[in-house]
Order: C-alpha cells, then structure tokens, then sequence
C-alpha cells in the first residue's frame, strides 16, 4: 500500500485550511457555500515512506464548506414548536452544513460517514435536524441511486450530527451533501459560531476478502456567522 505523503498531503491541508477561515475577527464575511478547509481522512493503519518512515493512511479527504444561514419567523416553525412559550423570547434560524466527499480510490468505499457540529453557544438548541431518519421503503431516488439510510444525533443541544449509513451491497455515494439544523437561540444572538468534524468507515479490498477501517481527520473546522438583523 502506498504511503501518504506528508509533504503534499500535509501542505494541501494547511493550504486549504487558511483558504477562507483566517482570524475569525475578519471583517470581509465569508460566502455561503466557499470551502473553509480540506481535511484528510486518516486511519491508524500506517505505512512507510521511501526514508522508511511510518505514517498514518490516508484513505480520503473531506471538504468543509461556509453554512448558510436562514432567518425563520414564527409562522416557519412547527405548532410544536411555535406554541412554547419559549418561542416567543428567543431567535430561530436554519442552518445549511455543506460539506463534499472526495472520491476514493478504486475499489474503495464508504460504507459510514459523520458530520458533527459542536456550536460555541451552550444555550443554542437544534430542535429540527434534517434529513432525519429516511425509511427502508425509500430506498432510491428518482434515478434509481441507493438513497443511504440518515440517523441524527443531539436534538435538543447545541452539539449535534448525522450519521450517513449505506445500504446493504450498495457503496455510500455523498459526494456534495447538504443538512439542516433549525436552531433556537437567544434573543440577542448576532454571531454563530463552532467547529465541524467529520468521520467515515471505508471498506478496501484485500486479497480474499474486504476490510473496513475508520477514518478521520486530525483537526476541526472552525466556522463562524454573522447574523441577519431580524425584521
């Protein structure tokens, strides 16, 4: 197996990192949507260079994204929701996490991938993750692609995530993925910030048989939000 190479692969990640995020006190926002950073995935399987170093593998990389932002009123919002009493003292907003999944080698494949959210707001609340939970029965888009199985994680906090899961004898196809959080957060709220993660279990074929390793990155992904004035 071939080593990563830790001055490209390092340099690419350095590179991208500061590609948009810089100090988090620049004045010029960020556009929904530009990259922030690429991450590799790493396993702890190691390999060794042409010195005879061991490095970690990596297996593939993931690209976050600046999240978009939405202002909701209360007519947005579920009656489950915009009947709290808490509803009418606080701010809502939804969330769009962006983030792209680089292609593996060949016969390779994810068969798990997570994104996670911590926000640096302990008073924030996701009361709505989306996609949520997609049933056995839809099982394909209209194309007929294997729609993956979502479960969410940490509704009702401000640390939350996805879980993406492939069908059974079906690789995990993401490539640019898309989810929502609708947040609930002080009334007072201007600026949204904390760190994203990601991680993914890859399937590689070995002689006779398949193996699966976890893979992820070595350093979070910081965001931050200026927030819409409210009408």
């Amino acid at each position: 197996m071939a080593p990563a190479d830790p001055d490209t692969e390092n340099t690419d990640d350095e590179r991208d990192e500061n590609v948009r995020t810089g100090s988090r006190d620049e004045a010029e926002p960020v556009p929904p949507g530009a990259p922030l950073a690429r991450r590799g995935l790493y396993s702890e399987e190691t390999a060794m260079d042409d010195s005879g170093t061991r490095l970690p593998v990596k297996e593939g990389s993931i690209v976050f994204r600046q999240p978009d932002v939405y202002l909701l009123g209360l007519d947005n919002l579920p009656d489950i929701i915009r009947l709290r009493p808490a509803a009418h003292t606080t701010r809502h907003i939804l969330v769009r996490f962006l983030f792209d999944l680089n292609d593996l080698p060949a016969g390779h494949r994810f068969t798990w991938v997570s994104f996670h959210v911590w926000l640096d707001l302990p008073s924030a609340r996701a009361l709505i993750l989306e996609p949520g939970r997609r049933e056995v029965g839809a099982d394909t888009d209209e194309s007929g692609t294997p729609i993956p199985l979502i479960t969410t994680w940490g509704q009702n906090s401000a640390d939350f995530r996805w879980e993406f899961h492939a069908r059974p004898g079906h690789p995990l196809r993401l490539g640019s993925a898309t989810v929502d959080a609708t947040l609930e957060l002080p009334a007072e709220t201007t600026i949204l910030q904390g760190i994203m993660d990601g991680e993914a279990t890859v399937a590689k074929p070995r002689l006779v048989d398949v193996e699966t390793v976890d893979a992820k990155p070595t350093e979070f992904v910081p965001f931050r939000i200026v927030l819409p004035v409210s009408e």
